[in-house]
C-alpha cells in the first residue's frame, strides 16, 4: 500500500492532522499549538481524516479465533 497516496486523499489540514498524531505520536496539545487551531480543531479534523482514511483503505481481515476446549481443573 502506498501510504503518501492515501494521505493525498485527505485535505492538507486534516492530512497534517493525522500525520502528527499518528505517525509523529504527538498529543493534542502539541498539534494545535504550531498550527495555530485549537484543541477542538485538532480533534474534529483528526477524526475527519481517519473516518476518510476508511472509506478508501480495505477492511482488515478480522483473524481466525482459535476454538479452544473448555477443560475443567478439579
Amino acid at each position: 500500500m502506498d501510504l503518501e497516496r492515501v494521505l493525498g486523499t485527505l485535505t492538507p489540514r486534516q492530512r497534517a492532522m493525522v500525520v502528527l498524531r499518528f505517525l509523529e505520536d504527538l498529543p493534542v496539545a502539541e498539534v494545535a499549538g504550531p498550527l495555530g487551531v485549537a484543541e477542538g480543531t485538532v480533534k474534529s479534523q483528526t477524526a475527519r481524516g481517519v473516518e476518510a482514511l476508511r472509506a478508501v483503505l480495505p477492511a482488515p481481515e478480522t483473524p481466525a479465533v482459535p476454538k479452544t476446549s473448555k477443560t475443567r481443573e478439579c
